[in-house]
């Protein structure tokens, strides 16, 4: 059964900031490709750790513009008084948690991308490890 929220919760808090939210991943999205047109040629930074962040990246927004949706359906229903707004309010915070996840992964595949210290294959790291090994000479 599900209880009820507090007298003090608004609903329309979270319905504009998670449509902003899917305002900021389409903006994200939208300068990805730039970015990745930067960085593609710099030494040590393959194709395949920036498909990687992409992949997941993409993941990330689509799970945002679902939040985002979810939200203004809420605050609609919240607006009419409809039954069904506490179990969207109910949804966005279980899109919202899984939301975290992604946003992790995703900051954490783009930090890879230039920061070749905290990748977990060795594969990079033997690149790293043959250019120190040429510098002690």
């Amino acid at each position: 059964m599900i209880s009820e929220l507090p007298r003090e919760y608004d609903p329309t808090i979270a319905a504009r900031s998670h449509s902003w939210l899917a305002s900021f991943a389409a903006a994200s999205m939208a300068t990805g490709e730039g970015a990745e047109e930067m960085v593609e040629d710099m030494p040590n930074i393959g194709k395949k750790i920036i498909h990687e962040h992409e992949e997941i990246a993409e993941k990330f927004a689509l799970i945002l513009y679902v939040l985002g949706s979810v939200s203004i359906v809420g605050f609609y229903f919240n607006l009419t008084n409809n039954i069904k707004s506490k179990i969207t309010t109910y949804a966005a915070i279980l899109i919202s948690i899984v939301g975290v996840y992604f946003a992790q992964k995703t900051g954490t595949t783009g930090g890879e991308i230039r920061h070749t210290e905290i990748r977990s294959t060795p594969s990079n790291t033997s690149v790293i490890e043959t250019n120190n090994e040429d510098n002690e000479d």
